[in-house]
């Protein structure tokens, strides 16, 4: 698993987000609907790149902190 954390910029970053909270191979770790607010989640490997292009066709950065989280 990856772990990363995102900041939304926008009310329309925030519904992408909140979108894939409820979504399987993910894991939020906190999640805040609050714009400039940190968020942090887990990503399973068989949903890494799926959601990694949700992110960035949302223009929104991920950092990774966790490159490969071991459960």
């Amino acid at each position: 698993m990856r772990v990363l954390s995102v900041e939304p910029s926008s009310e329309d970053q925030i519904a992408i987000l909140a979108e894939l909270s409820q979504g399987d191979g993910i894991d939020f770790w906190s999640f805040r609907p609050v714009v400039f607010n940190k968020n942090v989640f887990a990503v399973f490997p068989e949903r890494l790149a799926d959601v990694l292009e949700v992110l960035q066709q949302a223009k929104i950065e991920a950092q990774v902190l966790i490159p490969d989280l071991q459960v």
